[in-house]
């Protein structure tokens, strides 16, 4: 799909076809915006080569993929390549959408194998009144991106409450799953804003007049999209630090639950290695062994095994190891708990939502 949007500097906004791009382009007050959509490719590089006459180089980035955002300078033109995210709703996190873009004076070509809705809304707002294709080439440009940049916000939105519900999950019932999910986020997180530091950089060089194809007005314009940006990364920054924490409580949590765990296993084995000792007294086949043609034998060894169970009970109880209350002391006085469980995940809780960025 091919948009050709011409403003002439006076009259109403035209559509052209692709064939009288280079009649729009010989007359010096027309401003021009080529939008290569979604379509054939071979059709867009005969456009791209033959009509627009773009630098091979150009061409050549513009149907390969691009991982990373760049910038170059052509002299008579500029090669930008940018990334825009959508949220698919299902388990990834975001998508990644390349836009490559080529600004001359009075020209701008935007090329993009998938549906943009930042090029999208800003055809739109151009077919509506004429905004912003009537202040130039880069005022275009500006829009888009600047679209771009808010198409973020549903993904920070989502990272949000996808950390609002690890955070529950966490200290409620850890899983493996969880802990998979934790690192899903991160590594998602991390990518992201590794593009969007490459992305700052492009938009650096825009906003600082570094190029003579962007006017002094837009420059100030590509510098208020690079503070949104910047914004963006230091809240991606924020959560990867959080995640880095979360997977390390994950990891003392289940920590604490095994030991917990083994310690009442513990408690166990210690109650049955004195009965079975016993048992194993009374066991031994030796005739002239005391006890054993007492008629009180039998209960005498319940008795003795009740009366070690009560006990090591008793013990453990005074030692604090069968329950998270604080253990008496002498005096009264109660000793500190050992509640680590508890006190973990208060202190966890609030290691966490102190690193939440303001607002």
């Amino acid at each position: 799909m091919i948009d050709v949007l011409v403003w002439s500097g006076e009259g109403p906004l035209r559509e052209v076809a692709v064939a009288e791009i280079p009649a729009a382009l010989a007359d010096p007050a027309a401003v021009v915006w080529v939008d290569l959509g979604p379509g054939d490719p071979a059709e867009a590089e005969r456009v791209m080569r033959d009509v627009l006459k773009l630098h091979p180089l150009v061409v050549e980035d513009c149907l390969s993929p691009m991982e990373q955002p760049k910038i170059d300078d052509y002299g008579d033109s500029l090669f930008l390549v940018t990334h825009g995210v959508r949220t698919d709703g299902g388990d990834a996190l975001f998508r990644s959408l390349e836009l490559d873009a080529i600004l001359r004076t009075r020209l701008l070509v935007t090329f993009h194998a998938v549906e943009s809705r930042s090029v999208t809304d800003t055809r739109t707002s151009v077919r509506k009144a004429g905004h912003p294709l009537r202040r130039g080439a880069a005022a275009v440009l500006h829009e888009i991106l600047d679209r771009q940049i808010d198409r973020y916000l549903p993904v920070l939105e989502e990272v949000e409450l996808r950390l609002d519900r690890i955070e529950d999950a966490l200290f409620e019932r850890p899983t493996q799953a969880l802990l998979e999910e934790i690192l899903d986020l991160k590594r998602a997180t991390l990518g992201l804003r590794r593009s969007l530091v490459k992305q700052r950089d492009v938009l650096h060089r825009l906003g600082r007049r570094e190029f003579a194809l962007v006017p002094d007005a837009d420059a100030w314009m590509f510098r208020d999209v690079e503070d949104h940006l910047i914004r963006a990364a230091d809240l991606l920054e924020s959560y990867r630090e959080i995640l880095s924490d979360t997977v390390e409580i994950y990891l003392s949590v289940t920590s604490n639950r095994l030991n917990q765990i083994v310690k009442l296993l513990t408690i166990f084995s210690s109650i049955i290695l004195p009965l079975s000792l016993v048992a194993g007294i009374y066991g031994m086949n030796f005739k002239h062994m005391p006890e054993t043609e007492w008629p009180l034998g039998y209960p005498f060894a319940l008795g003795l095994m009740a009366l070690i169970t009560a006990v090591l009970l008793f013990f453990f109880w005074r030692r604090g190891w069968l329950s998270d209350r604080p253990r008496p002391r002498r005096g009264g006085a109660a000793a500190p708990p050992p509640a680590e469980a508890a006190r973990l995940t208060v202190e966890a809780r609030q290691r966490l939502r102190a690193k939440r960025p303001a607002g």
